[in-house]
């Protein structure tokens, strides 16, 4: 084996390792009730997937025996799991279902070309004749051309376009500024990938199909391989320590009633427009007295519909009142500790606990972040 070979697959080994590692320790450290999680455990696995198999065939294993078979094409994946994750990031309700069927259709479409086109090995007696039209086009087209690779990275450009739309609101945020430099950089890197690949099989196209295009010989295959093994490497680690300070979103047995579904709503209304929780002595009693209840029922609707207890429900009002206050001038008239007590907290030690349990890092670290967001 040649040394750029062995080089090949210890980058490749490492970045399909890190991958299922990272999935690991994700779905471990996930919070009960929260898909979202789920999603980027299932990237990260289908990312180091595609790594494995490369692998494998780097061994002489997946052409044209068993492994062909088995080892089947899951390139349209990304994007839809991609976009999947920062919708059930942006939304903590976020359930799949039959609604999201339109997103998950490019999978079912892949699955049967690419068993299709895989079962004609059983009919080819190396002439033409021996396939069906459909076969032997089908062939052509998927095996022979990097048709499955173009439409892989559309679709990932695709559903990162979306992924953006749904972050942009809010990507000046740490819990959301990291998701919004992921998919950046997804979508700039498949870019390439889809300029590159389309580019070159223009320039090289047979028009007459005399001659076949051999993608997989190609000079920027590999390449694009390493840079799939990092981008791998890297979403693990962007992810790992966000989703352990990512807020719970149990929910309490049984379904909410009315009356607390209700309650949740207008208790959202309250916060958002009267600002309660810029108060620093408020308690669950002093809330449910501002929404005219009884304070068990608030208890209720903060456990069985928001799925936070009151206090770190309370914090997370301040902690994004404090957030939204960290302007350029703002920060040249006040200390951010005096921000933190305006928007509600009571004490330095209290808001330092709030920012590192909600953001996983430092005030200091966030008003950083924030910032550079905003220059971007």
């Amino acid at each position: 084996m040649a040394p750029s070979t062995i080089i090949l697959l210890v980058v490749l080994s490492l970045g399909a390792i890190q991958g299922i590692v990272y999935a690991a320790l994700i779905f471990w450290r996930r919070k009960a009730g929260d898909q979202a999680p789920l999603f980027l455990v299932a990237l990260l696995l289908m990312l180091s997937y595609r790594l494995g198999v490369e692998i494998l065939q780097l061994f002489g294993l997946g052409r044209y025996d068993f492994w062909y078979h088995v080892l089947n094409d899951c390139n349209w994946i990304y994007g839809p799991l991609l976009f999947l994750f920062v919708s059930g990031w942006m939304k903590p309700d976020f359930r799949l279902s039959w609604r999201h069927w339109p997103v998950l259709l490019p999978v079912a479409v892949e699955f049967v070309i690419s068993n299709f086109v895989r079962t004609q090995n059983f009919y080819w007696d190396g002439t033409r004749e021996s396939l069906s039209w459909a076969g032997f086009w089908g062939y052509v087209i998927w095996m022979n051309y990097p048709t499955k690779y173009l439409i892989a990275s559309g679709l990932i450009i695709y559903y990162c376009l979306r992924s953006e739309k749904l972050l942009t609101a809010r990507r000046a945020e740490p819990e959301v500024a990291w998701i919004w430099r992921v998919v950046r950089i997804f979508r700039w890197y498949f870019t390439v990938v889809l300029v590159v690949m389309l580019g070159d099989f223009l320039v090289d196209f047979d028009s007459s199909f005399e001659t076949f295009y051999y993608f997989f010989t190609k000079y920027y295959y590999y390449p694009f391989l390493v840079g799939i093994a990092v981008l791998t490497y890297w979403l693990g680690i962007e992810a790992l320590g966000r989703i352990a300070a990512r807020p719970g979103r149990e929910r309490v047995p049984g379904a909410a009633d009315d009356t607390v579904l209700a309650l949740a709503g207008r208790l959202d209304q309250l916060m958002r427009e009267e600002e309660p929780f810029r108060d620093p002595e408020l308690t669950l009693a002093a809330l449910a007295e501002r929404l005219e209840v009884k304070p068990y029922l608030v208890s209720k609707c903060l456990n069985e519909v928001v799925g936070n207890r009151f206090n770190d429900y309370i914090n997370q009002w301040r902690l994004r009142a404090w957030k939204q206050a960290l302007t350029p001038d703002n920060l040249e008239r006040y200390t951010m500790v005096s921000l933190a007590y305006s928007a509600g907290f009571n004490s330095k030690a209290s808001f330092h606990r709030a920012v590192q349990k909600f953001t996983g890092t430092t005030p200091g670290k966030v008003k950083q972040q924030l910032l550079e967001n905003l220059r971007d």
